[in-house]
């Protein structure tokens, strides 16, 4: 059948309007779907629950720093000897959210490691909070945080 006054099948306009609307689909699934990389904001280091200053309060070779974690596609990192789950992916859920997959690298003594994920939501353009256990973070820009404490908690 054709619309009165178009020279087009309504079965050809059903299948155009169907496969525009799986392509629009099929982009939102790219755009917020498993593997999507990193969460839109810079990866570094980021204080919570506390200031930039704050959670360096104290700290130096010797004192680790209190609030501060090395959030990095490949780890979401607490000062050393602690460290942190190693990453394993990302996948963008919409709306701001992202589950993080983590991968223990289990306890040291043999210990296997274990599979798991942590749930961000992206609250600025460098900041997030976790979800369930509500904690805010705010990223601190690389040159704010003293060598020492890098070198000493962060990169061992």
């Amino acid at each position: 059948m054709k619309r009165r006054g178009s020279s087009i099948p309504d079965a050809f306009l059903r299948v155009a309007a169907a496969a525009f609307i799986g392509a629009s689909a099929a982009a939102t699934a790219i755009a917020a779907g498993p593997g999507t990389g990193f969460p839109p904001i810079p990866q570094g280091y980021y204080a919570y629950n506390a200031s930039c200053e704050g959670a360096l309060a104290g700290a130096d070779a010797e004192y680790p720093p209190q609030g501060l974690v090395l959030f990095t596609a490949t780890g979401f990192l607490e000062p050393q000897p602690e460290g942190g789950p190693e990453i394993t992916g990302f996948d963008g859920l919409g709306g701001g959210r992202w589950r993080v997959l983590t991968r223990s690298a289990g306890n040291g003594e043999g210990g296997a490691a274990e599979a798991g994920a942590f749930i961000i939501r992206v609250t600025g353009p460098d900041s997030f909070e976790t979800e369930g256990y509500v904690t805010s973070y705010a990223h601190c820009p690389t040159e704010t945080i003293p060598a020492a404490v890098r070198r000493a908690w962060f990169e061992n």
